[in-house]
């Protein structure tokens, strides 16, 4: 949704995350692991993967609700 906080940080639909603030997504560290980490309001920085090129991402996280 490009009204979402993700939408507005510049990701889109098939990117993925393939790391936040560094610490690599796996299988023992799985994407909601690490976000769990962090709080509404906190800015983390996201590696992404997006048709074969890595871009850094810098995202402030929001409670979204849905619409």
């Amino acid at each position: 949704d490009p009204s979402s906080p993700a939408g507005q940080a510049g990701l889109q639909e098939n990117d993925v995350i393939t790391s936040v603030n560094g610490q690599k997504i796996t299988q023992d560290y799985p994407f909601i692991r690490v976000l769990l980490a962090h709080r509404p309001g906190d800015t983390i920085s996201l590696m992404v993967l997006r048709n074969g090129k890595t871009l850094q991402i810098q995202l402030t996280l929001a409670v979204s609700t849905p619409a």
